[in-house]
């Protein structure tokens, strides 16, 4: 458990913010709070912008992309990308790769 205490909350690049849930639209990321990186679903996922907090494209888990776009796919628009498929819940397993935009999905079973 320690290593996973010691892990950073998010993780960014040039081009992308990677965190667990999401980001709350109306603050700046140095104002998040860490409930906000780990729990944040319906005020991220129902934002129409997400410029508030960043400029850097979201990828976040957490929420099973089922439960908002209907499909169990990762999910792409022009600033947040999805990726929980529902593992946790004998869907999919997927991963996204940032420097070929590819998508990777397997079957759980």
């Amino acid at each position: 458990m320690e290593y996973f205490a010691g892990l950073p909350l998010y993780v960014e690049s040039d081009k992308y913010f990677f965190v667990h849930a999401g980001v709350n639209p109306t603050r700046k990321i140095e104002d998040q709070t860490e409930q906000d990186f780990l729990w944040i679903r319906h005020d991220f996922l129902n934002a129409s912008d997400l410029s508030g907090a960043t400029s850097k494209i979201v990828v976040f888990g957490h929420n099973p992309t089922v439960a908002f776009t209907g499909k169990g796919e990762i999910f792409i628009s022009r600033d947040r990308i999805g990726i929980d498929t529902g593992a946790g819940h004998n869907k999919r397993l997927s991963a996204f790769d940032t420097r070929s935009q590819c998508c990777y999905c397997a079957d759980v079973k």
